[in-house]
């Protein structure tokens, strides 16, 4: 949310637009919106109007939030003490307590707001800042001609307080050590120590009591710098916009006039004039401070437009016999440049302070003169639903739309789906050859099951034109070893299980080798194994060998393993010759 304190002074309106990024906020932008003085008062009004208007296009109601600042100089004060620190009780008991210090006025037509300080010594600090509805009125009827609503209206002394003051937490221990200080003397002998802000404007200044960094007191003077001005205007005989600019560029005290010339001595001599009804109310006020013996100045400081006087400071310092200096930077703003004035800094503090009273929270509220018939019309709603209007509305065209076309697909896909179980309805009868009468429930799952038994059957039937056949395999196992008459090749047992062969029988024992490398050519991979390879005695046997005669002769086979060597010997008659090996190899046939 963006806040936009805005003041409407005699000579320019100033406005701050600042935005709340979590605990802090951030300043967006600063304006400053020059007034010639040499206008009427209609004309003035009507260029602070089309002024606004401007911001009003900048910042948008929806968008921002403007709080706007009454003069000091149409704001009463009066610090009152309570003996207790509801918000609620204060207000309550406001009236009475207000009834003795306004008797000359009617309560009724007052608009009164309070600042609650913290509590000392069992009674708590009121400041109450007081206006007439009159005042009030002609301000809102100007800005909401122009289709503002103000969220606050504020006074100048309640916003400039935001700038100076810190949170109670931070002063804590400083008064428990002065509640512990008051305990040893009598309360109407101790004053307490404090600051005077002085904030010099075009028309008024405002002295601001500070103790313990919060504001006590305020204090309005009918004095400002366009007295000194029109000085300058009338001493010269210039008009007053071009001595305003002399004064804003040249103005200086001189300290000493060893050195100076006449025509500089005269240019400073008449802005110590002019400062010396100024520095009478002043010395008045000190003494008041002095004989009511609750709070001391100790030291002054200068901020506001008026200020940028050279030795302004050792003037005032000079005369009031206290150390005046001006403000280089409020606590709370590093980067504020006050002593310098940049970017008219020293002329914005009133429309910063401004700002930030939209900041604050429940526990300690802004200064807030739209109460009763002035109350705002500031409805949260209506804010939120300005704010997020387009985006609603193009949710709702969005949803709108997305509603048509759910319905337009649901339609399509009815419409489709029906077309579909046509088609299927047609090639089911055209397929299963009946009527559409005859078709039921059984004879379209006795189809179906027809169906699946057919389907197994082809799945069958591709398996076993799959598998190898024996003769062909035995056809490229016969062409593969090309055996040779002089090889003696006699092949005893061939087992094909697919394509699985295993091969045993003898062979001279010259030729093993070429059997083994064109049964590798055969396998797959290459991967040739030999499960037996013996080289057979030369004896002749006539009857072929029983288990038990193996077992008791072993050196007829010798091989690791007896239950194959017995394997390889069958019952039937066999010869043995000289050199022959006898065999048994294992592999894997390549396909085709």
């Amino acid at each position: 949310m963006i806040f936009v304190g805005v003041d409407i002074g005699s000579c320019a309106v100033k406005a701050v637009a600042i935005k709340r990024t979590g605990k802090t906020f951030n300043i967006i932008q600063t304006h400053f919106f020059p007034i010639k003085a040499d206008e009427n008062e209609e004309q003035k009004r009507l260029l602070k109007l089309s002024y606004l208007k401007t911001l009003s296009d900048l910042y948008p109601s929806r968008e921002a939030r403007y709080i706007f600042c009454l003069p000091q100089k149409e704001v009463s004060t009066e610090a009152i003490h309570f003996p207790f620190k509801e918000r609620y009780k204060i207000l309550k008991s406001l009236p009475y307590e207000m009834e003795e210090k306004l008797s000359l006025f009617d309560y009724d037509t007052l608009i009164s707001d309070v600042k609650v300080s913290p509590s000392s010594k069992g009674k708590n600090h009121v400041l109450v800042f007081s206006t007439f509805k009159e005042n009030i009125a002609n301000l809102l009827n100007e800005i909401r001609s122009i289709g503002i609503e103000p969220f606050i209206l504020t006074c100048e002394a309640s916003a400039i307080s935001n700038l100076f003051e810190t949170k109670p937490e931070n002063t804590k221990n400083q008064q428990d050590r002065e509640e512990n200080h008051l305990d040893n003397q009598k309360e109407s002998a101790h004053t307490e120590d404090c600051h005077l802000y002085l904030k010099v404007g075009h028309s008024h200044t405002t002295a601001m009591i500070f103790a313990q960094n919060q504001l006590k007191n305020v204090y309005n003077f009918e004095w400002g710098v366009s007295s000194c001005i029109r000085k300058i205007a009338t001493k010269y005989e210039i008009p007053f916009m071009k001595a305003m600019e002399q004064f804003c560029e040249k103005a200086f005290v001189l300290t000493h006039t060893r050195g100076y010339t006449g025509s500089q001595i005269e240019f400073s001599k008449i802005i110590q004039e002019s400062f010396e009804h100024l520095i009478d109310k002043l010395r008045l006020l000190l003494l008041q401070m002095d004989g009511d013996k609750i709070y001391k100045c100790k030291k002054i400081f200068l901020c506001g437009g008026g200020t940028q006087i050279r030795n302004l400071q050792t003037l005032l310092s000079t005369h009031l016999n206290i150390p005046v200096s001006r403000v280089e930077h409020p606590p709370n703003f590093s980067k504020w440049n006050l002593r310098n004035n940049d970017e008219n800094q020293n002329n914005l503090i009133t429309a910063l302070g401004a700002a930030m009273e939209g900041l604050k929270k429940s526990k300690r509220p802004a200064i807030n003169f739209l109460k009763e018939e002035f109350a705002s019309q500031f409805n949260p709603f209506s804010v939120t639903l300005a704010q997020w209007k387009e985006p609603f509305l193009l949710g709702v065209s969005a949803l709108i739309l997305l509603s048509f076309y759910a319905g337009f697909r649901n339609h399509q896909s009815e419409k489709l789906s029906d077309k579909t179980n046509k088609v299927f309805q047609k090639k089911s009868i055209q397929m299963t050859k009946l009527e559409p009468k005859q078709i039921n429930t059984q004879r379209v799952q006795k189809f179906i099951d027809s169906k699946k038994r057919l389907t197994k059957q082809a799945q069958l039937t591709e398996k076993l034109s799959r598998i190898p056949s024996a003769l062909d395999q035995i056809k490229e196992l016969s062409i593969a070893i090309k055996k040779q008459e002089s090889w003696n090749l006699e092949i005893q047992e061939l087992i094909i299980n697919g394509n699985k062969v295993e091969i045993q029988g003898e062979i001279a024992a010259v030729h093993v080798k070429d059997l083994e490398n064109n049964l590798t050519t055969l396998a797959l991979n290459g991967q040739l194994k030999t499960i037996l390879k013996n080289q057979i005695q030369s004896t002749t046997i006539e009857k072929a060998p029983t288990k038990e005669t193996l077992t008791k002769k072993p050196e007829a086979v010798h091989t690791k393993n007896e239950k194959e060597s017995e394997a390889l010997i069958t019952e039937e008659k066999y010869e043995s010759k000289n050199n022959m090996v006898l065999f048994k190899y294992s592999f894997i046939q390549k396909k085709g």
